[in-house]
């Protein structure tokens, strides 16, 4: 009978350990590498996502790149654009094409489009934005205003909720 059980290999605790030890040490490092560097994919031939942990995903092609955070404005965007005091950030994003910088910003707000685009038209002119076009019907308006060779526009609109959408475009003219 000692024959028979000598036979059976026994499992060094060790060297499993250490296997165990091994194959965590791999995970922490892979998750590491996510968190510092994001997370890189292709959807489509040509188009590079990378994603980051704070929400940011950038988009790339041969045509230009687009970065869309999540609640938060562009790092560029420019200080004679106001955001719109009490709103929520939903989304910026910066779209480089042809040498150029677009950027967006999206903002959410329990005041009235009627209360917001007033807002923006005297907050602009101030900047030394010129007013080009205002428009309200409803629950809605669109504002367009340019400055230094740059064209900011506005769209406002109230949901039957209550909740007033802003979504602000900002390019160079060219």
């Amino acid at each position: 009978m000692d024959e028979q059980n000598s036979n059976v290999p026994v499992e060094n605790s060790s060297g499993s350990k250490k296997k165990i030890y091994g194959i965590i040490a791999v995970v922490i490092i892979a998750l590491i590498a996510f968190f510092v560097f994001g997370s890189k994919k292709t959807i489509a031939p040509g188009v590079e996502i990378n994603q980051k942990l704070n929400g940011d995903v950038t988009y790339t092609s041969e045509d230009g790149t687009v970065t869309v955070g999540t609640n938060s404005l562009p790092a560029n965007w420019p200080s004679d654009v106001p955001s719109y005091p009490g709103a929520a950030v939903l989304a910026g994003s910066v779209t480089e094409q042809d040498g150029q910088n677009r950027l967006t910003a999206s903002f959410i707000t329990n005041d009235n489009a009627l209360t917001v685009s007033n807002f923006y038209k005297t907050e602009l002119e101030k900047a030394g934005w010129t007013i080009s076009q205002m428009t309200s019907m409803g629950n809605a308006a669109v504002l367009s205003a340019d400055k230094d060779g740059r064209n900011v526009g506005l769209y406002i609109g109230t949901s039957e909720e209550g909740e007033t959408s802003i979504v602000i475009g900002i390019s160079t003219l060219e």
